[in-house]
């Protein structure tokens, strides 16, 4: 929400005709921290009133448990953002042409795919094989998962969600190449009589 003039928070706003939800209301809102603010202080000062038993000595300080999880809170923010800092990349880390991504003009399937497996790049019959056997599907497997592996990034977005239903027709039109094939092997198998 953008601060108001004074540079507080605007009051919630419904659509015509709704009233306001009650726990987005600020009196509900101000209650809520008072409420919280006086719970903590009883838990706080509840210290008073229990004898503990500490195990590491400066577990035995008043209002330990408070201060600690606050640190640490604490700590978990600034790591998270330092480690934010370190794995961010820009809007365009994953266009193509640029070092570590796929070159231009290629998809990442492609690029993943393409140099294993020529009938890929020919449309994805899955039935020519660089060893020379004709009929045999070829298997991309290491490919094909590494194709799947590059696009979980972006599993739900654009591009990234529509090379990954490419990559999973070409692997479904494998198998169905490859049950053909197998078909009509054994179809030839029993006209023969052998």
């Amino acid at each position: 929400m953008n601060p108001d003039a004074d540079g507080g928070i605007p009051p919630p706003t419904a659509p015509p005709g709704e009233p306001v939800h009650r726990l987005v209301r600020p009196r509900t809102i101000r209650g809520l921290w008072i409420g919280f603010a006086v719970i903590l202080t009883a838990l706080v000062l509840g210290d008073f009133l229990v004898h503990g038993h500490p195990g590491f000595g400066i577990d035995g300080t008043f209002g330990f448990y408070a201060w600690y999880g606050l640190g640490t809170c604490v700590a978990m923010v600034l790591v998270a953002k330092a480690l934010g800092l370190v794995l961010k990349r820009s809007d365009t880390y994953y266009d193509s042409g640029r070092e570590g991504g796929p070159e231009e003009g290629t998809s990442v399937r492609e690029a993943a795919v393409g140099e294993e497996n020529p009938a890929a790049r020919q449309g994805g019959s899955g039935t020519a094989n660089p060893a020379g056997r004709q009929g045999e599907p070829v298997s991309t497997g290491a490919a094909v998962s590494e194709a799947v592996a590059s696009d979980s990034d972006g599993a739900g977005t654009g591009a990234a969600a529509e090379e990954r239903k490419t990559v999973e027709a070409a692997r479904e039109a494998q198998a169905v190449a490859a049950g053909s094939a197998d078909a009509a092997e054994t179809k030839g198998r029993s006209a023969s009589g052998g």
